[in-house]
């Protein structure tokens, strides 16, 4: 706290009007007013809230739902597709001995013509 009076002297700057006590005349103030809180209450009843939290959760949940659908039908086209290779390996496998039953008797042709 300043008391009323100016009891500094400023040398080197001009003299200072009276009515601003303690205040140098190279001090310099900028003032800024701003309203940090809403100037209009609005009126949200514990209803409407309960609405609102109930609509994030209802979206929530079918995302949920939308996502475990999602990765249901996923697994169904991945079981399908391990069933389609064991089939595939199957035909790969009966191909391959009737190529090694072919290729044997075509050895043993050439052995009797020999």
């Amino acid at each position: 706290m300043s008391p009323d009076y100016h009891e500094t002297t400023y040398n080197y700057i001009n003299k200072l009007p009276p009515n601003i006590p303690n205040y140098p005349s190279w001090r310099l103030n900028i003032g800024l007013a701003m309203l940090l809180l809403p100037t209009k209450v609005s009126k949200i009843s514990g209803k409407n809230i309960l609405i609102e939290k109930s609509k994030d959760r209802s979206r929530f949940f079918e995302q949920i739902t939308n996502e475990m659908k999602e990765t249901e039908e996923a697994e169904k086209r991945l079981q399908e597709l391990k069933e389609e290779k064991n089939r595939l390996e199957k035909e790969l496998e009966k191909l391959r001995r009737l190529l090694e039953k072919d290729s044997a008797k075509e050895k043993e042709t050439q052995k009797k013509k020999k």
